[in-house]
């Protein structure tokens, strides 16, 4: 079919198949006259009957048992005999793959393009990029929506990325219900701080809430050994006792108060308590020397006055044996 002012231009029906005794309809558009579309299906409604679910195009695969296709698959768009997209009898696309796995299945090969990318254009500014995958995987990235997964060779990178208007981007994770707005349990923000139970760390880590843990190890520069120095000055319990009873604490350890308002640094309390301990053990080592001297010296008193009561009783019996005589 033509139009005589285009010589260039025809819509034809042809038979797809040389094999003698089958026909296999062939529907070709052709239009060489610019670089518009060759051929283009369009369904025309009123604007009446713009209403309820029925499509306004159907395309329909089916098998002449009234029974729908179990195997083969529904529908195909090639490209001079090359296949672009595929779907399947059960309804699974294949982007670039002609035997579709899932619902939605992406193969690319190429190197420099990606595999999937939706653009959000409806943010001024901030229009970009909000999900980008590689091919093969290796990275998910985003352009001015401000979060993906960055290209890595080796692992997988979460990050947040800071475009246009963005300030601080960080990445959250959140729980609740779709549609609803989600509750933030741990958050990462630009600096590299994470927060657990809140939006706001102010540390490498900060947890606002209780931690259950089977092991914890805490790296320290320093220990307590040097209290077991020759040259360590230890308090003498007089004055400790008398310190104590002033301060209502330990030399060298915050008061309660000032733990309340400040927390603890628990490396550095550690090795405070350490200390302590160290220091316990040097005036328990002190007392064991006093009590075995005051030990020795009891016994040396009890020896010496078992000496001198033996000699006692033996003049009290010599006094006896005087007396009696003088009878």
């Amino acid at each position: 079919m033509k139009v005589d002012d285009a010589p260039n231009d025809f819509l034809s029906v042809a038979n797809g198949t040389q094999s003698n005794g089958q026909f296999i309809p062939v529907l070709l558009g052709q239009h060489l006259s610019d670089n518009r579309e060759a051929i283009s299906v369009n369904g025309l409604i009123g604007a009446g009957n713009d209403s309820g679910n029925v499509p306004v195009m159907t395309f329909d695969s089916r098998r002449t048992d009234s029974k729908a296709v179990q195997v083969r698959p529904l529908f195909a768009w090639n490209s001079y005999g090359q296949r672009r997209m595929t779907m399947d009898a059960e309804g699974n696309l294949g982007i670039g793959e002609s035997d579709p796995l899932e619902a939605l299945h992406i193969t690319r090969n190429s190197s420099t393009r990606m595999g999937i990318r939706i653009f959000n254009s409806l943010y001024g500014n901030n229009q970009g990029t909000m999900f980008l995958m590689k091919t093969g995987g290796s990275y998910v990235v985003t352009d001015q929506r401000n979060a993906g997964l960055v290209e890595s060779y080796n692992d997988l990178i979460l990050s947040a990325a800071q475009g246009t208007g963005s300030i601080n981007p960080s990445i959250r994770f959140q729980t609740g219900r779709i549609g609803y707005t989600g509750n933030t349990r741990m958050v990462i923000d630009s600096q590299g701080n994470v927060g657990i139970g809140t939006t706001e760390p102010d540390s490498e880590l900060t947890v606002a809430g209780k931690i259950h843990a089977r092991e914890v190890k805490i790296d320290t520069q320093a220990g307590a050994d040097f209290v077991f120095e020759r040259d360590y000055e230890l308090m003498d319990l007089s004055n400790l006792e008398a310190y104590v009873r002033k301060h209502k604490h330990l030399p060298e350890i915050a008061p309660a108060k000032e733990m309340e308002e400040n927390g603890v640094n628990t490396g550095e309390f550690q090795i405070q308590l350490l200390q302590k301990i160290e220091e316990l053990t040097l005036y328990a080592i002190e007392q064991e020397k006093v009590i075995k001297a005051q030990r020795l010296e009891i016994m040396r008193i009890n020896k010496k006055s078992e000496k001198e009561i033996l000699t006692l009783r033996t003049e009290i019996e010599n006094i006896k044996q005087l007396l009696s005589n003088l009878k």
